[in-house]
């Protein structure tokens, strides 16, 4: 049965209390979400925030992101590869930035990843650029995404 009035719950960047603490919550009351997770290995926390004054934050490891997947109540989603502004790139950059980060995740949790979730968007940036620039839309298509969300 269809919901009449469905909500997405997502979620950003795939911190590690998205595991510890979001996981048990979907389990309990039977809900799913989507984490946009970046696919840079090596990245273990929110460096790029942490440039601007935020506390550390520990992101889920690549064994965190398959359990989360595997439970059947999270769809893992693309974020890029280490959450770079997408405006800032060249197109051959932007393209490895989008297409990289669906094929590691793609090779991680076994599944296509359908979803895209543009990092390090502000309202003020999207107020300035109303619709996402030809070169992302293109990157997009070219890597078989089927969604590209703009959060704000």
């Amino acid at each position: 049965m269809k919901p009449v009035k469905p909500i997405i719950l997502i979620f950003d960047d795939g911190y590690e209390d998205n595991y510890f603490h979001l996981m048990p919550l979907l389990k309990k009351h039977h809900v799913k979400a989507v984490i946009f997770v970046l696919a840079d290995e090596p990245l273990y926390n929110n460096r790029w925030n942490m440039a601007e004054g935020e506390p550390e934050a520990a992101l889920m490891s690549p064994e965190q992101i398959i359990e989360c997947h595997q439970s059947g109540c999270v769809e893992i989603a693309s974020h890029g590869i280490s959450h770079r502004r997408l405006t800032k790139l060249t197109d051959d950059e932007l393209a490895f930035e989008i297409s990289a980060t669906k094929r590691r995740l793609e090779e991680m949790t076994g599944d296509e990843v359908v979803s895209f979730a543009y990092p390090t968007v502000t309202a003020r940036s999207v107020s300035q650029k109303p619709s996402p620039p030809q070169a992302t839309v293109s990157a997009l298509l070219r890597s078989q995404v089927q969604s590209g969300w703009q959060i704000t």
